[in-house]
């Protein structure tokens, strides 16, 4: 109750720029129909109230309002007037029918928002094209506008003089609403005024020109006429059920359609409003499906009641924050103040002139097809832009088609199917570009090496045959669309290759047809040896590849890291020219260590006395992250890798993730950077076997440096040299080796 003032004052506010526009919407619904006018406006004011009620309980944001919406309005009216010219010949209370419809498509539309909630498509239709929404928006815009043309010019009258008047009102407000957007030193005026006066345009501007209106006419036939709100009839909806239910089944499937189209765009609105108002204020929640369970539940309990699709706008909600709302205190005096108004004043509503709601639904309708101009201004303007021409060229054509395809088949058939002609060309395109920028990257082995160290002789063997050995880099999405390219950079690989490791660390979507892809693929080129990496077991990928049988019982081996895939490809490699894999099983003594061999035998025996021998057992550490490290290992025996422990990803949640750094065999020196910067141990070292060492501590090295100073001189230049062959190493995989990690 601490912001009581600024709620009270935000509720009114959008209450009263909400209103013209529900009633307007209202006029909309039943356009063309005879004897309906009336139910529409209830219909609006109905949806009004509830809109405003249940997004003040359950939703996203405390600011959200919720109420008709021009764009779900003219889609439903749109399959009304469709299934009155299919019935209106027919022996049957045609009106009583069509309201039945009406109120069953609004239930149905809650129903798919629940589902849209379930299956957490918030997120997804948060981010429809811009193409789509830009040509819904614009279609249904245009649409608009040519509706209202009638009333605008008159068309029922041949009085002049009453024509130019209805001309001259339209004008008058469509320049004072836009006009607020050219105001000088706008926000110096707010800010000393300390209010927005310009929030009150949407009421003032109409008052004004009802005032003009009737100074220069007293036609009651361009005035609304009989209205009268009135208590929803719960029964009376019902009775009309019960007595039209078996037209529900007879135009269930365009039911079906317009229901979907519908819960589409309310949805699209209610979460592009709440994104808005997130920018303002923090919402109750960031859960997407909150937001659509709200309108679902809104939507259902409208049609219950007899009312029309209800969805949050930007217009209400951004109104009530900017006049002082912050809590949801304001939504429901917001409900209650139309409910005030439309009850008080009942029997001043059929005195309002039609041209004043036909002119705000013109002002709505050039407000939806503004972006469209905007974006075509914009676009010409980095056309004129050589470097960027092309690319210009094409966002033009792929955006302007999808509008003239969905204006056109509007025109030609309905809004509903529109939006479906929309969706399926964008849809189109989108394809189109995902197979024109599949671009799959190809690395031989001789570039790339695995983290096990090995001998001498197998690194210069797998160096030298690296080429046998591709690893291909997947990116993107794999389904039908990008079939070709993944089959193309497939049937590219020529020459010695025998072993192909696909990549799948960057693929971000794959479903069962693209698992037959990979698995037709790879039925094609029998000749590889074909591994998969970046797989873990129950992800999205591995589930894929289970169900097309690529993976599995006889299956492809499979990787969670490509590091592994490749350290197994590269066994193969070696048994296939009979070199030994590892040395796991040959003690190395002193003189053989790669570090020490080259030390002289005097100085091979007075290092000796300064070591100690130390043995672990397989899954022992030698040495943990954090640690301070004490000692340096000759490792013997047997084998070591280093892990890197850290933060992962994985399904939205934050998991402990491993990463092996490196393996080293026997013959090699194990934890000098830490022990020479006297530092902790930022990873860990853990025994893949039963292996022995030779271990030199701090002290016995100090011990060593005072004692025999020309000994630690020589392994301290033996340690530079061993460390200067892995930077080497290292500098020339830095390329391409993080993304394996």
């Amino acid at each position: 109750m601490q912001n009581l003032k600024g709620d009270l004052v935000g509720g009114v506010i959008s209450a009263l720029v909400a209103l013209p526009l529900a009633l307007a919407c209202g006029i909309l619904l039943f356009k063309g129909i005879d004897g309906l006018q009336q139910y529409g406006i209830n219909a609006a004011f109905y949806t009004a109230i509830v809109g405003a009620i249940i997004s003040a309980f359950v939703g996203n944001h405390s600011l959200q309002i919720g109420g008709p919406l021009v764009v779900t309005t003219l889609i439903l009216s749109d399959f009304l007037i469709k299934v009155y010219e299919e019935i209106k010949f027919d022996n049957i209370d045609v009106n009583m029918t069509l309201i039945v419809l009406m109120f069953t498509c609004v239930i149905i539309t809650g129903l798919i928002q629940f589902i849209f909630a379930y299956l957490k498509a918030g997120k997804l239709i948060k981010f429809l094209p811009l193409s789509v929404t830009m040509g819904i928006s614009t279609t249904i815009g245009m649409i608009i506008i040519v509706k209202q043309l009638p009333i605008i010019f008159n068309s029922n009258s041949t009085n002049t003089s009453e024509t130019l008047l209805l001309i001259f009102i339209t004008l008058f407000i469509l320049i004072l609403m836009f006009s607020r957007d050219f105001i000088p030193n706008k926000e110096e005026l707010i800010k000393k005024l300390k209010f927005n006066p310009f929030l009150l345009f949407p009421i003032v501007v109409p008052i004004l020109a009802t005032i003009i209106f009737f100074l220069f006419n007293n036609n009651e036939n361009l005035l609304l006429g009989n209205v009268n709100v009135e208590v929803p009839t719960l029964i009376q909806n019902y009775e009309g059920f019960l007595s039209s239910y078996n037209y529900i089944f007879q135009f269930l499937p365009e039911l079906l359609l317009t229901s979907f189209a519908i819960a589409l765009m309310s949805s699209l609105s209610s979460l592009l409003s709440v994104s808005l108002l997130e920018r303002k204020i923090k919402n109750r929640s960031h859960d997407t499906s909150i937001e659509l369970k709200g309108q679902a539940l809104g939507n259902i309990l409208s049609g219950f009641l007899g009312g029309m699709p209800s969805a949050g706008t930007e217009a209400r909600s951004l109104v009530n924050y900017y006049a002082g709302a912050r809590t949801k205190v304001s939504v429901l005096i917001n409900a209650l103040t139309i409910f005030l108004v439309i009850f008080i004043f009942n029997n001043y509503l059929p005195l309002i002139p039609e041209i004043i709601l036909s002119v705000i639904l013109v002002y709505t309708g050039l407000i939806m097809s503004l972006p469209s101009i905007k974006l075509a201004k914009n676009l010409c303007g980095i056309c004129l832009n050589k470097n960027h021409t092309k690319n210009c060229i094409k966002d033009i054509v792929y955006t302007f088609s999808i509008i003239f395809i969905m204006l056109t088949t509007a025109f030609l058939s309905d809004i509903t199917i529109a939006i479906v002609f929309g969706f399926a060309v964008a849809s189109l395109f989108f394809i189109y570009e995902m197979m024109r920028n599949s671009n799959y990257t190809i690395i031989d082995a001789r570039a790339l090496h695995s983290k096990r160290e090995r001998t001498f002789q197998a690194k210069e063997c797998i160096q030298n045959n690296g080429e046998l050995i591709n690893i291909i880099e997947l990116d993107g999405a794999i389904f039908f669309g990008t079939a070709d390219s993944l089959r193309n950079t497939i049937s590219s690989i020529k020459g010695k290759v025998k072993w192909v490791i696909l990549d799948f660390k960057k693929i971000n979507e794959i479903d069962i047809t693209g698992s037959e892809i990979i698995k037709l693929c790879i039925e094609e080129n029998k000749n590889l040896n074909f591994s998969l990496s970046h797989i873990r077991e129950g992800d999205d990928t591995y589930q894929a590849f289970c169900s097309v049988g690529l993976i599995g019982k006889d299956g492809l081996k499979w990787f969670e890291y490509t590091d592994f895939a490749l350290e197994n490809v590269e066994n193969l490699l070696l048994k296939s020219f009979n070199i030994s894999i590892y040395l796991d099983k040959k003690v190395y003594d002193l003189e053989e260590l790669n570090v020490t061999k080259n030390l002289n035998s005097t100085e091979q025996k007075i290092l000796m006395r300064y070591l100690d021998i130390k043995s672990f057992k397989q899954g022992e550490y030698l040495y943990k992250e954090g640690e301070l490290s004490n000692e340096v290992f000759f490792l013997r025996e047997g084998s070591v890798t280093i892990w890197d422990e850290h933060d992962d990803e994985l399904y939205n949640k934050s998991i402990i993730s491993k990463t092996r750094r490196v393996t080293y065999s026997a013959g090699v020196v194990i934890g000098q950077m830490a022990f020479f910067d006297s530092e902790i141990h930022t990873v860990e070292a853990l025994a893949d076997l039963d292996i022995s060492t030779y271990s030199l501590s701090k002290s016995n090295f100090e011990k060593l440096r005072r004692e025999h100073p020309l000994v630690a001189e020589e392994l301290m230049l033996q340690f530079c040299k061993h460390l200067s062959r892995r930077l080497k190493e290292i500098t020339y995989e830095v390329q391409v080796l993080e993304r394996w990690n």
